[in-house]
């Protein structure tokens, strides 16, 4: 009865006490991983990003504790699971300081993972300069954040990896608000003309509704880009 009233956070709790820190750190930060993203939906960000920095360093831990990379034949490298790992943890913390205006903190972090890209997939690294850049607008650098999306689109765009086409959209949609602060209102609209059409073109939908109602999450956030440039620009004429 007591496990039939339990509820997620109950759960993720008690997951937390009974999950070894020492023996199985990747394990451990996954439940901390798990923990801040409910506590961020539950309207305690502070909490969160605590949460967060835990699973970062839980990651790191398990990340030195196994070979970094493997040889895959070409030249070709790609991380262990916890290095992965790792770098998404980092990045998940990236956005959560983010989300929560702390933008110094956020691209101190960034510039750590930017350094740790080696072996990552594309939509992954391309992730990690989008979140760099973030930082490095809302600290009033757009033009810098411009330079490191740039490499962001070049990356994606020479990959065939489906996990890339999301993180594009979202590529398009934070150049267009770093357009916005150079108030460069033409480049702002055509890069979220280019996300809308790739969001339209990836559902296989014929109209743009059906294809908002088919990726309803990605819609909402060119929706509200959107909305800051059609405010951007009614400042501007006035």
């Amino acid at each position: 009865d007591l496990e039939e009233s339990e509820g997620p956070e109950d759960l993720l709790l008690r997951m937390l006490v009974h999950t070894d820190e020492e023996s199985d750190p990747a394990a451990s930060g996954a439940v901390h991983a798990a923990y801040a993203r409910l506590l961020e939906s539950t309207a305690r960000p502070d909490a969160a990003i605590n949460h967060y920095r835990r699973a970062r360093e839980l990651a790191a831990t398990a990340a030195t504790s196994t070979p970094q990379t493997r040889q895959l034949g070409d030249g070709i490298l790609q991380l262990g699971l916890e290095s992965a790992t790792f770098a998404e943890a980092r990045l998940q913390l990236v956005q959560a300081y983010l989300a929560h205006g702390l933008a110094s903190e956020a691209d101190r972090e960034a510039q750590k993972l930017l350094e740790e890209l080696v072996g990552l997939s594309p939509a992954h690294i391309a992730a990690a300069y989008r979140v760099a850049a973030q930082a490095r607008r809302e600290l009033g650098e757009p033009a810098a954040a411009l330079r490191l999306l740039r490499f962001a689109r070049w990356r994606l765009e020479r990959t065939s990896d489906p996990a890339g086409t999301d993180e594009h959209m979202l590529v398009l949609g934070e150049a267009a608000e770093a357009y916005l602060s150079l108030r460069k209102f033409q480049e702002a609209n055509a890069a979220l003309q280019d996300a809308w059409r790739i969001l339209q073109s990836s559902t296989g939908a014929s109209k743009p509704a059906d294809a908002e109602a088919a990726r309803p999450e990605i819609s909402s956030t060119l929706r509200c880009m959107l909305g800051d440039m059609a405010s951007a620009d009614r400042k501007s004429v006035v």
